[in-house]
């Protein structure tokens, strides 16, 4: 601290006096006066990086790739993804990957920096994955996509500074990068400045990824480090394997384990099938994709819509198959998930003693537990068997299958159609039939001699009740099943106008006789039908001790909501007292059956 203020010239002194402060002094004043100040430290700017777009090429083992995926004339558009229609890629298969990283915020210097390059499946978006993973290098045997050892040498620079026309290939991009054939990449090469766009190119090949599945790409820093910003991310599908239906054919004899009896030919259409019909759909499935297919196991599915645009449902189960399921599996011969012994379709693999490729397998549920796999490329015949359960008349239904084990419809071959067939045209058979006296039908021992056109009550004693039936007949294909109503010209009429009284209870409700049956009367008569549910599960008449009067307009008497073959009596009742007019009493009754489609 010697003092200066002697030398001839002013002197300006520093001296650090702390880690964050210094002391300023000047000699020219007398004495030492000590200028205090902060050490202050001011930040730059920070660099960040931002993937953006991409472009997805075919390989050609050159730095420079020529061919936007997939082959041919046909190509993807920049930043545009590769979907299952384009191409996707199978084991082994390889893709070029160019993509561009923008730099902002400060300059990144050249021989810096070095990325890596990861993947991951595609969950709802790319951004919302959480777990990436690496690539592996060319040697890889564990993941799922690795580099390729191509001609041009991995870490090649794509070109020089400032780039050559024609070898970037993205939009924007300002800076060459490097050519990639594994993680890390060669450090970069040129200075890029803020906004600058450094493109790079990767090869990587399918190494075992997840069938049927979009991967999403990113570049991380060398340390794994993610970018602040990611606004593209190239996407690649795989393929997996692909069934398509090829020839098909119906069989009639749905209890043979090999069918013998078509029902029409390869491909052809057959017609009229009934109503509670069994068939075996025999059909040839061809991998084409060139993927093994896994524990295969397929549902059959309907509709009335050639395309399956609307109207698509699956076969009902035999266990709870009814009379208007439309369509449901059926227990025929073979036994479910059981390999064929023999193919009987013309385009099918070879199939001997159920030993080669196109021995497929029985199909009676759609329920997973097939442990049947179907090799790539080959063409295995499959056999669904399937009952008509009250499906519409007069239509024609389209089958398909759904891949169970991969949760999508299967397709057709070009050139091919989806199997179909025509059911049989409306049905309805109707009969009225008399009953002889002494049948027991509805609690009550018939004692009037009936026929389809009569029932005869003479005579007809005081104070005895009378019982006469009529059984009717009818059987229909309609899908919601039938509906029969009844009515009468008059109530019970002599040829002097005098009647015989109705009884209380009427078609809406029934009543039991002897309450119905007013004691004042000079008699009763009324009707019963032996049909317990009615439409709207009414079970009005179920009682076997439920009468209804007469009435001059339709009644409903019988009902079905499903296609059915069914008989049923209706049991008329008569009864009189000395008070009643003599007389020869008739009526006409009508019979309406009205089949429901």
């Amino acid at each position: 601290d010697t003092a200066l203020n002697t030398w001839p010239e002013p002197i300006l002194g520093v001296r650090l006096i702390s880690t964050t402060q210094y002391e300023l002094w000047r000699s020219d004043l007398g004495a030492n006066i000590n200028y205090r100040t902060e050490v202050v430290e001011w930040p730059t700017a920070e660099r960040k990086i931002e993937q953006r777009y991409y472009w997805l090429y075919v390989d050609n083992n050159a730095v420079l790739p020529t061919d936007p995926w997939p082959a041919g004339a046909s190509d993807l558009g920049e930043s545009t993804e590769m979907t299952a229609n384009d191409g996707a890629l199978a084991l082994g298969d390889q893709v070029r990957i160019r993509m561009a990283l923008k730099i902002t915020g400060a300059s990144l210097p050249p021989s810096t920096e070095a990325f890596k390059l990861q993947f991951a499946p595609r969950v709802t978006t790319c951004t919302a994955i959480t777990s990436w993973s690496e690539i592996g290098d060319a040697s890889s045997t564990t993941a799922h996509w690795r580099g390729v050892n191509n001609t041009p040498a991995d870490g090649t620079v794509l070109s020089t500074d400032p780039p050559t026309g024609g070898d970037l290939l993205l939009s924007f991009s300002t800076v060459a990068g490097t050519y990639e054939e594994a993680n890390n990449t060669a450090t970069t090469p040129y200075l890029a400045f803020p906004n600058d766009q450094i493109e790079y190119d990767w090869v990587v090949e399918h190494n075992g990824a997840n069938d049927k599945t979009s991967y999403c790409f990113r570049m991380v820093e060398s340390d794994g480090t993610a970018f602040q910003t990611y606004t593209y991310f190239p996407t690649i599908r795989t393929v997996g394997y692909e069934p398509l239906v090829t020839n098909w054919r119906w069989y009639e004899d749905e209890g043979s384990v090999t069918p013998v009896t078509p029902r029409a030919g390869e491909n052809i259409s057959p017609s009229s099938v009934e109503n509670q019909n069994a068939l075996k759909l025999r059909l040839v499935l061809r991998e084409s994709s060139g993927a093994d297919g896994v524990n295969v196991k397929f549902a059959l599915q309907y509709s009335e819509y050639a395309d399956f645009s609307q109207g698509v449902h699956t076969l009902t189960s035999t266990t709870t198959c009814v009379e208007n399921s439309y369509w449901c599996f059926y227990d025929g011969g073979g036994v479910d998930n059981g390999v064929l012994p023999s193919t009987v379709i013309s385009d099918a693999d070879s199939c001997v003693a159920g030993v080669g490729d196109g021995c497929g397998t029985h199909n009676e549920s759609a329920t997973l537990g097939s442990t049947f796999d179907q090799l790539a490329l080959t063409s295995t015949e499959f056999e669904f068997t399937l009952k008509h359960a009250g499906a519409r008349v007069n239509r024609v239904y389209y089958f398909r299958l759904y891949d169970l084990t991969n949760d999508e419809a299967v397709g057709v071959a070009a050139t091919y159609s989806y199997p179909s067939l025509v059911t049989e045209g409306a049905l309805l058979a109707f009969s009225v039939a008399g009953l002889a006296i002494g049948t027991l039908t509805a609690g009550i021992t018939t004692d009037a001699s009936s026929t389809a056109t009569s029932i005869n009550f003479d005579p007809l004693p005081f104070n005895t009740e009378i019982e006469g039936a009529q059984r009717i007949s009818i059987n229909t294909n309609a899908t919601e099943g039938y509906q029969i109503l009844k009515l009468a010209d008059s109530q019970l009429t002599n040829s002097y106008g005098d009647i015989i009284p109705a009884i209380t209870g009427t078609n809406a409700i029934p009543a039991g006789w002897a309450g119905s049956c007013s004691l004042l009367g000079t008699g009763c008569f009324g009707y019963h039908t032996t049909d317990a549910t009615l439409a709207g599960g009414s079970a009005r008449f179920a009682p076997t001790d439920s009468y209804a009067a007469l009435d001059t307009v339709p009644r409903e008497i019988m009902y079905s909501s499903v296609p059915i073959s069914d008989v049923q009596d209706v049991v008329f009742k008569a009864y009189v007292r000395e008070l009643q007019a003599a007389g020869n009493y008739t009526t006409s009754l009508t019979y309406i059956a009205v089949p429901v489609h």
